[in-house]
């Protein structure tokens, strides 16, 4: 991705519900604006839950938090514990979003370089 970033989403359904992957990418691993995903989803039963798990510069990210260390060589004990907890999929806040009449709407911001999962029940 050398001109715009690749902003996407894909969907599945399963017996208990929905998920939803979005993305933003770009090759270039430079600070750049947050993007706005807009969701509008159609024939859906309203979800009794929502949950975000997110993967970017500050979540799930145990690569970051090495680099924090000063990227050491060699790490254990409570430095290892932290590179373990930093890699474990994170939880976040859920977006707020609106069903009426079978339809699911709102929107999430993505930082550049992550990618979010949302779970609807």
């Amino acid at each position: 991705m050398r001109g715009a970033p690749d902003i996407d989403a894909v969907a599945t359904r399963d017996g208990t519900g929905m998920s939803i992957l979005c993305w933003h990418y770009h090759d270039e691993d430079v600070p750049a604006p947050q993007a706005r995903i807009n969701l509008d989803i159609s024939s859906i039963p309203a979800p009794s839950s929502v949950r975000r798990f997110s993967v970017d510069a500050d979540h799930s990210n145990a690569y970051a938090a090495w680099q924090k260390m000063n990227e050491p060589q060699r790490i254990e004990g409570s430095r290892l514990t932290t590179l373990q907890d930093a890699a474990k999929l994170a939880e976040t806040d859920a977006p707020l979003l609106s069903w009426q009449d079978g339809r699911l709407t709102g929107s999430i911001s993505l930082p550049r370089q992550g990618a979010t999962l949302l779970r609807l029940e």
